[in-house]
């Protein structure tokens, strides 16, 4: 029923009825195919006997999590510059002793 995405993958979870007396399984997680297109049919064939209103939000979030995992390589790639952070009590001793 949810999507949800962990470490580049984008998984369908579904709750099963048999697992209802135990909580830590209750969700059914079934990793979705890297390809969108791919991932859009997994998810039809998948959720086929679902009401289609809970397939077409599947499918949107689908869509928002393959959107942001894009986003999020592509800021990946790009080398930022790392900020250093100095001290205010090392930067004040050392204009004190500039100052002498």
């Amino acid at each position: 029923r949810c999507n949800l995405y962990r470490i580049g993958i984008a998984y369908l979870c579904m709750k099963t009825v048999e697992r209802a007396h135990k909580p830590a399984t209750l969700w059914h997680r079934i990793a979705l195919d890297g390809n969108y297109s791919k991932a859009l049919k997994q998810v039809d064939s998948l959720l086929a006997h679902w009401s289609r209103f809970l397939l077409h939000k599947s499918k949107q979030r689908l869509t928002k999590i393959t959107q942001y995992l894009l986003r999020t390589r592509i800021l990946m790639r790009e080398k930022k510059p790392r900020l250093v952070t100095i001290p205010a009590r090392e930067q004040q001793r050392e204009s004190r002793r500039e100052f002498k």
